[in-house]
């Protein structure tokens, strides 16, 4: 509204004198006026995109060292075995692993319970083999589906084995001296027992076995392309977010550049409009040839600078990091000490 106040008041004053002369090619003085601020407007929005893409090409190209040294190794892997890893996603693995837990914790809950009422030794054991026993499966399922040739391997899959079975039998056996100790007290039982505890261990390694073959099917056969899978795509969506953000602030310095540049000409625009409209008010229809000629104002690149220079580019991580929000308040700010020739866009 500034600069278009101006437009109006400058227009009138320089069409009554007028100014520019009818054969004088160079612009008015408000026209350079104009496009100066607007050349140093577009100067600020540049340079603090500049500052920022500074640092955003250094973490770009980290970022692209990493992904490529991942697909280097998911390569490598690739070409070792003659295939891709046969597991596309564990998501399904893991819901179904999670309904075995459940059904682990509802089995023992309920075998529990038909002894008397539920306690806290009841709840806690629940939890216990809720998570114990499928993640001792989940385990012992990937040492047998990579076939155990390690000799690690084959011992933890004998502890994790051990512990899951001696940890079923340790709780029936628990459970079972609590029961006795009840029923001297007067509690009465529903079922014997052995029969509870034999139900109770029976169901728990069912369930147990269900989650060692789950683990089996959902495991790749090698133990290590999947990893490798899974840190090249972790490292593809950083590097196509970082990407995403470098281009939208790019997008975004040149839009206002360009929102800068159509201001200018509207503002010269209006100058001339009430020039000659004073001017034919004045009798003099001459229109100044410098008014046939649309102003030009450039727009610094904004492309990005090349792989090399962007390497150098890299800064420590003590430097200043420019927040986008901060860039794109500041860039479009007045320089306040030359306020009456800068562009309030």
């Amino acid at each position: 509204m500034f600069w278009r106040l101006k437009a109006w008041y400058y227009g009138k004053k320089d069409g009554k004198i007028g100014l520019p002369q009818r054969d004088d090619p160079k612009q008015a003085p408000f026209e350079q006026r104009v496009h100066a601020a607007a050349d140093n407007t577009i100067k600020k929005i540049h340079g603090k995109w500049e500052s920022a893409d500074s640092l955003m090409s250094a973490r770009y190209q980290i970022t692209k060292d990493t992904l490529r040294r991942a697909w280097d190794n998911y390569d490598k892997a690739i070409n070792r075995l003659g295939r891709d890893t046969t597991v596309n996603s564990m998501a399904h693995y893991y819901i179904v692993l999670s309904i075995i837990g459940l059904a682990e914790a509802a089995t023992t809950y309920v075998i529990f319970g038909l002894f008397g009422e539920s306690s806290i030794i009841t709840i806690i054991m629940t939890i216990s083999i809720m998570i114990g026993l499928p993640l001792a499966g989940h385990f012992c399922g990937r040492f047998i589906k990579h076939g155990l040739k390690d000799k690690k391997e084959k011992i933890l899959f004998f502890i994790v084995m051990c512990i899951a079975v001696s940890f079923l039998v340790a709780v029936a056996i628990i459970r079972n001296i609590y029961m006795t100790i009840a029923a001297q007290n007067g509690q009465e039982r529903m079922i014997s027992s052995t029969t509870a505890t034999f139900t109770f261990i029976t169901l728990n390694l069912t369930l147990f076995i269900a989650s060692i073959i789950a683990s089996y099917f959902a495991h790749d056969s090698d133990p290590h392309i999947y990893g490798l899978k899974r840190r090249y795509e972790k490292n593809h969506r950083r590097f196509q977010k970082i990407r995403a953000n470098r281009e939208s602030l790019r997008d975004k310095k040149k839009g206002e550049s360009e929102a800068v540049v159509e201001a200018a000409k509207e503002i010269i625009a209006a100058y001339r409009d009430h020039n000659l409209r004073k001017r034919m008010k004045l009798g003099n229809m001459e229109r100044p040839i410098s008014f046939n000629n649309n102003p030009v104002i450039d727009i610094p690149s904004f492309e990005f600078e090349t792989e090399s220079n962007d390497h150098q580019n890299v800064r420590s991580e003590h430097k200043k990091i420019y927040k986008i929000s901060d860039i794109v308040g500041e860039a479009t700010k007045r320089d306040i000490s030359n306020e009456k020739d800068a562009l309030p866009f």
